[in-house]
């Protein structure tokens, strides 16, 4: 069966959908209906003129203040052969040690889109250099697919390499249970739908010194990201270096990895948008709208 499933994500930008809906209720329902209607009076086409410009003004508002991503890197896994190893292929990708049992194949057995992923399974490891950066607001997102009874994991690292700080990870049990761990416990759990397609949004604002960690478009927790690390009670720092993949699978625990991820994208947040493309074109109908009453009111007064 064609399941067909509409999220509105994190991003702020997004908002402009749910203000497109009330757009078309308020605005173009009782415009198409009255042009077929004789029993809508003058009133009641100066409230629904009113309605128009108040309208517009409001999406054109929100379009203004809305937050936008400029990608640094995005990887869909279409470009590699089935099979290939991926942080052989891939500059951005690494084994967490090196070793040949860490890498992760290009598989075509799942896809969110087109038709290839990057298949995690115990023991492989590996990692995208999010470039050690301490400052700015950044968005690492993907897209995961946990067959049903197997699990998944990844995790953020403040530091990697000589030092190895943990910012927190994020487990996915075979029961279709999760948890995001901060101080080597549950700060958060969930669950996930198995054997489907699900988004997961970390927005890391290193600035204000804020994380936040959606799945499926749902909150699952946001904390002051440098106070805590995954594994221990000591403060980290503010600082993002690595996103990992592994294959986690521990004996007495709900873990057996099989986690396929597509989508990858790591993105930098840049806020206001003095005049972004939505406002240009909520702009225009506004006054496509002002003009199409203007004209309509006038061929009715003749």
């Amino acid at each position: 069966m064609l399941k067909i499933k509409i999220l509105i994500y994190p991003d702020k930008s997004n908002q402009i959908y749910k203000y497109s809906i009330i757009f078309l209720f308020l605005v173009v329902a009782p415009f198409v209906y009255s042009c077929f209607s004789n029993k809508i009076r003058f009133k009641m086409e100066k409230v629904h003129l009113k309605i128009a410009v108040l309208a517009g003004i409001l999406l054109f508002c929100v379009s203004v203040v809305s937050q936008t991503f400029q990608q640094i890197y995005s990887d869909n896994f279409e470009t590699y052969q089935t099979g290939d190893y991926l942080a052989e292929e891939s500059p951005a990708w690494s084994p967490w040690f090196g070793y040949a049992y860490e890498q992760a194949v290009i598989s075509d057995d799942q896809a969110f889109s087109p038709t290839k992923s990057v298949l995690i399974v115990p023991d492989n490891d590996i990692v995208n250099d999010l470039g050690n950066r301490t400052s700015g607001k950044y968005r690492i997102s993907f897209y995961a697919f946990i067959p049903p009874g197997k699990s998944g994991y990844y995790n953020i690292m403040m530091e990697f390499g000589t030092n190895e700080t943990w910012a927190f990870d994020c487990v996915f049990f075979t029961d279709a249970s999760g948890a995001l761990r901060l101080e080597d416990a549950a700060a958060a759990t969930f669950s996930y739908p198995q054997g489907e397609w699900i988004r997961i949004v970390n927005d890391i604002d290193l600035d204000n010194d804020i994380a936040e960690v959606f799945i499926e478009g749902n909150l699952i927790h946001t904390w002051q990201y440098s106070s805590k690390t995954a594994y221990g009670p000591e403060p980290g720092i503010k600082q993002l270096a690595v996103l990992d993949l592994y294959g986690y699978d521990e004996t007495g625990l709900p873990l057996e990895s099989q986690m396929y991820v597509d989508n990858y994208e790591f993105s930098e947040q840049t806020s206001p948008v003095p005049l972004s493309d939505y406002s240009v074109y909520l702009l225009s109908g506004l006054i496509v709208v002002f003009i199409v009453y203007r004209l309509w009111f006038r061929a009715k007064s003749v």
